[in-house]
């Protein structure tokens, strides 16, 4: 199972997730995606997580659906593309 923790700062996120830690989840900490990350290498490594969850349950404290907020808010490219967001939409539904 999948759980995706999204949202501004000091809601409650890390504290939410540190609770389905305790319950056995695997805890995935996101942020922004490192400098000099390619799109390619980034889709890729948000695939593998969130495919992961097939397997086992797995909770994110943030996530890549930040890049649709986070780089108008701070001035920067997206990483992720429209088409890149299709693609893990896919892989969420394929995990349930």
């Amino acid at each position: 199972m999948l759980l995706i923790l999204e949202g501004i700062d000091r809601t409650g996120k890390s504290t939410v997730a540190q609770y389905y830690k305790t319950k056995g989840y695997e805890l995935i900490h996101l942020s922004a995606p490192p400098k000099g990350t390619t799109p390619d290498q980034y889709l890729q490594s948000m695939i593998d997580i969130v495919s992961s969850a097939a397997s086992k349950n797995v909770v994110m404290d943030r996530s890549y659906y930040g890049e649709l907020v986070w780089p108008q808010i701070y001035g920067r490219n997206a990483v992720l593309l429209d088409q890149d967001m299709e693609i893990l939409r896919e892989v969420e539904d394929s995990v349930g």
